[in-house]
């Protein structure tokens, strides 16, 4: 885990919010992180802010680096955004937070 600091994703908005957010944003964007034989637990996990949606692809970052709770071998992430209907183009998992240095893991 020590090893990567970051995790990115690039995203579009593809529609406007989903019925289940009353129209509004309703934006909730969360990361959880586990090690081998662990259950996904909110103590393991980063919120992220809503981007600002300004045309093209917006990129979200967590910076899991700086969290106490990532060490070992982190063997499984999970992403959750919820009330939105968007495209992915890209995921990231790195040690900067560079756009020319990537490693797809989609």
């Amino acid at each position: 885990a020590t090893k990567y600091n970051y995790i990115r994703m690039a995203i579009r908005k593809d529609s406007t919010w989903l019925s289940s957010a009353g129209g509004s944003s309703g934006w909730s964007g969360r990361l959880f992180w586990n090690n081998s034989g662990e259950d996904f637990t909110y103590g393991k996990s980063l919120s992220v802010s809503e981007p600002s949606w300004s045309g093209g692809y917006s990129v979200l970052t967590w910076n899991v680096g700086g969290e106490s709770d990532w060490t070992g071998i982190v063997d499984k992430l999970r992403i959750e955004l919820h009330n939105i209907d968007l495209h992915e183009n890209w995921t990231w998992l790195g040690s900067y937070t560079i756009d020319y240095i990537r490693a797809e893991v989609t």
